[in-house]
């Protein structure tokens, strides 16, 4: 014990002034009497070359040498964050990502975000519906839709549409963005490895020529009878209007403006009757013609109409059979990219080129 001193402290080698020392429980006594600090004991000798790098210490009721000792409570923070750690795949490679532990806001602060992001209602309310599917799927196996594994995002797909996937993904990945935002990537992490198709491109189905002049006649005797079930069916079989779009209309001379997805205004032409109509009937409140898509759904229906969206495909279908250019439809339709209104394109038919085989 004494050389061990010695050794640490580089006291000369005389044994009077190490005589009595003792360590109980990690303390230092001398001749019985506690000593406060190992410095009493230095005091008196001079320390060789004074680069001693390792001195004692006494801590915690524990005798520990500089250098020597692991912290243990670094090396157990250390691991605590390796814990907190996750591995994120994505295109090949391997990157880390730190993440908070526990539960994250609630999913209305998610629709908060999207209001203030000027995201519009009509987007909201799509996200709100595609989320309330996955709430549905999270519920059903106990979990919250933040902790929906890559298992069970791919069995709520299995079987369903590819169109109806590819937009409820798409929600999905939105609000998994919103929690990467508050630093929980979990979703985010488990929807990288989700692998989609491409989506079908289906022929819009659209009214024929026929159907199209009698819903317009009809339209026509509605309004002549005062019925505002007359202004609806015209705004989309006329103007091309989807049935949410319709609260929107506003008279620009000969011609409506609505406001349309993603907040966007748009200058649509219509007939000198409508225009007259739209003048004539009331617009707000109770009875008038800008309604709630609930509301004009229900009473359409009353009339035997369905599938209201198949009159803003007639307006699109009859535009370019009577020869209006692509690029006029896209405009009337709101579309923002022209490849969306290309679909169209595929409801014109050659009929005359049959005649070639004949011949």
């Amino acid at each position: 014990m004494k050389n061990f001193f010695r050794r640490i402290l580089g006291l000369e080698s005389k044994d009077d002034e190490l005589t009595g020392i003792e360590v109980v429980n990690g303390r230092l006594f001398k001749n019985g009497r506690e000593i406060d600090s190992i410095n009493e004991l230095a005091e008196k000798e001079e320390i060789k070359n004074n680069t001693v790098e390792d001195k004692v210490k006494i801590e915690s009721g524990e005798l520990k040498i500089d250098n020597q000792v692991l912290n243990q409570e670094q090396k157990d923070k250390d691991l605590k964050n390796e814990d907190d750690t996750q591995n994120e795949v994505g295109e090949g490679n391997v990157r880390k990502v730190k993440g908070k532990r526990g539960r994250p806001k609630k999913i209305d602060h998610f629709f908060l975000f999207l209001k203030s992001a000027g995201r519009s209602k009509n987007t909201i309310r799509g996200y709100r519906s595609d989320l309330r599917y996955w709430k549905r799927i999270a519920e059903a196996k106990n979990k919250t839709i933040y902790n929906l594994s890559l298992e069970d995002i791919e069995d709520a797909n299995a079987d369903e549409d590819i169109n109806t996937v590819k937009r409820r993904v798409s929600a999905l990945r939105q609000l998994a963005k919103w929690y990467l935002r508050e630093d929980y990537p979990k979703l985010h992490i488990e929807l990288e490895k989700i692998v989609l198709g491409r989506g079908k491109q289906r022929i819009p189905k659209a009214k024929s020529e026929e159907e199209f002049e009698e819903i317009r006649d009809h339209a026509k005797s509605l309004i002549a009878k005062g019925e505002r079930e007359g202004v609806w069916l015209a705004l989309m079989l006329m103007c091309g209007l989807r049935i949410s779009e319709i609260q929107t209309v506003e008279i620009d001379e000969d011609c409506i403006n609505v406001i349309g997805k993603g907040d966007k205004q748009r200058k649509i032409p219509a007939p000198q009757w409508l225009i007259k109509a739209l003048k004539e009937f009331k617009a707000e409140g109770t009875g008038g013609y800008k309604q709630k898509q609930q509301t004009i759904d229900y009473y359409l229906r009353q009339l035997g109409y369905e599938k209201f969206h198949s009159l803003r495909h007639t307006f699109a279908t009859t535009l370019l059979k009577r020869g209006v250019k692509l690029r006029e439809i896209q405009q009337f339709l709101g579309h923002a990219s022209v490849a969306t209104t290309q679909i169209y394109a595929k409801t014109k038919v050659n009929k005359e080129a049959v005649k070639v085989l004949e011949n």
